[in-house]
């Protein structure tokens, strides 16, 4: 039996623990609640579940190119030579250098003195899936981060389109999509027969990994390559190499800042952009777009009827390049045109 000083003392604990776990609860209820809503939600496992249900999808991390020029310090060549495909120049940093790779092979003739090829701030691989035949596969890429549309996926029957969803695919259509987790691990998924076809034997994926705003570079930063070379008559070869411009693309995946701004605005322009705002909504969803404006002559007296000029600014400030006013062009179909400030790209 417990005395009067013992049963005060048990109570005590005993309201002291039941506080605690009201606590927890009351704790955890707030966050379920926090993160069931986009507009609140901290957590990017959180913002992709439920992005997704409106279908939206938040860009991932790019990869930045320049061209690249290497040139032979020995002067002109005696025999031709060839710069195999990955072969890698980077920055001169003693810690952590910034590493491209050169995009396809080159050959420099006989009596060059230089040559030119596009460099990319990314690694390439290839993944190997054997097919069970069964509906709904899935398979998990091995490398991380995944540049964003890189997938080229191919089986034995031919080459393999990434799509946004399976609703429009026919049981013939070789269709797969590609899902993006919290980690920007990358999975693919095959359809069911039904609604897109079911892969058969073995399934190649070749796909980029890497890339991010810290292939954003300076022009003469890539000034050093690795590995040595030699002509086609085996003879060694001094090569010097530089980037005369500055790096184009190369954006970090969509912050969680963003995807909060920007999920619930693309539900407003689903399909076409009618009034000003929604120009200026689709403009704002392209990777490395900070802000945009569109101009209509309501605003600018100057501009025609049924026309208007779509100003954008990129996320690193400075004027935006070719491939991106491209990429927000890309958006509108033959509604845009792509120019510059005399000659507007809207």
């Amino acid at each position: 039996d417990l005395d009067d000083a013992e049963l005060a003392e048990f109570t005590r604990h005993l309201l002291a623990a039941q506080a605690h776990v009201g606590d927890r609860l009351a704790y955890l209820m707030n966050n379920h609640g926090r993160e069931a809503r986009i507009t609140t939600a901290q957590q990017r496992r959180s913002l992709l579940g439920l992005v997704k249900l409106i279908g939206y999808r938040p860009a991932g991390a790019s990869a930045a190119t320049v061209e690249q020029t290497f040139a032979f310090i020995d002067g002109a060549l005696t025999n031709p030579l060839t710069f195999s495909a990955g072969t890698i120049v980077k920055t001169d940093a003693t810690t952590t250098a910034v590493k491209f790779r050169l995009v396809s092979s080159l050959t420099a003739a006989a009596g060059s003195t230089s040559i030119t090829g596009i460099v990319k701030n990314s690694d390439e691989i290839t993944n190997t899936f054997a097919s069970s035949g069964r509906a709904d596969q899935e398979f998990r890429l091995s490398r991380s981060p995944y540049v964003d549309r890189s997938a080229s996926v191919s089986t034995s029957s031919g080459v393999w389109t990434e799509v946004r969803n399976f609703l429009s695919s026919t049981p013939l259509d070789r269709h797969y999509v590609t899902i993006i987790d919290a980690q920007d691990r990358c999975t693919l998924r095959f359809g069911n027969g039904i609604n897109g076809a079911i892969p058969e034997g073995l399934i190649a994926c070749v796909y980029e990994f890497g890339g991010g705003s810290i292939g954003k570079l300076q022009p003469n930063t890539l000034r050093t390559i690795e590995g040595s070379f030699v002509d086609s008559a085996n003879i060694p070869v001094r090569v010097t190499t530089t980037n005369i411009l500055k790096t184009d693309g190369g954006e970090d995946r969509q912050s969680n800042a963003m995807i909060r701004i920007l999920a619930p605005e693309s539900i407003r322009v689903p399909a076409a952009s009618v009034a000003r705002e929604d120009y200026e909504i689709v403009a704002r969803q392209v990777n490395g777009i900070a802000r945009s404006l569109m101009l209509t002559r309501r605003q600018d007296p100057s501009v025609l009827f049924n026309e208007g000029f779509l100003y954008v600014v990129p996320t690193d400030g400075g004027t935006a390049s070719t491939p991106l006013l491209e990429a927000v062009a890309k958006r509108f179909g033959d509604e845009v045109y792509v120019g510059d400030a005399a000659s507007p790209s809207m």
